[in-house]
Formats: C-alpha cells, structure tokens, sequence
C-alpha cells in the first residue's frame, strides 16, 4: 500500500505516517519500496520478520483472549460468543 493511502485509510497527515512508520522500519519490520508502475510513488511493504512479529503478536493476543474469556463467560456464553463470531 502507498504511503499516502495508508495515511488516508488511518486518517493522519502524511507527515505524521513517516514519523510513525520510522520504528518498524528501522527495526526492519516494513520497507518501502518504489511501486513497479509508477516509480514516483513509494510501497509500504511488510518483511518477513515484519509479518513474523505479527503473527507471534497475534498469537500472544489469542491465547490472552482465549484465557480471559474462560474466566468471564460461562461455556454457554462462550459458545454463543464463537457462533456469532463465525456468522460474520
């Protein structure tokens, strides 16, 4: 995704983006690279360990959801809870 678009979709100046996608960036998260079609424009691109550290961030998140929802919801909650989850 370009830069500009993503600052659209989160709705931050574009500025703002560059200031904020310096982190992950420098911690070889995302690249940018030149868009293949239009040289000018520039690509937000997620690296291997960029989505690696996504997807160990997301099963961290899982599994404390998993728990925190068998302590708070009964197995009935937690089955209407899963049904309603899967119709979207």
């Amino acid at each position: 995704m370009s830069a500009s678009r993503l600052a659209e979709r989160v709705r931050l100046q574009p500025q703002s983006l560059t200031r904020i996608i310096a982190a992950p960036e420098n911690q070889n998260y995302i690249e940018r690279r030149r868009n293949a079609v239009d040289r000018r424009e520039l690509v937000i691109v997620a690296t291997e360990s960029g989505r690696q550290a996504l997807a160990d961030d997301m099963c961290g998140r899982s599994i404390w959801l998993d728990g925190a929802m068998t302590q708070a919801l009964s197995r009935a909650e937690q089955k209407n809870l899963l049904a309603a989850a899967r119709s979207c």
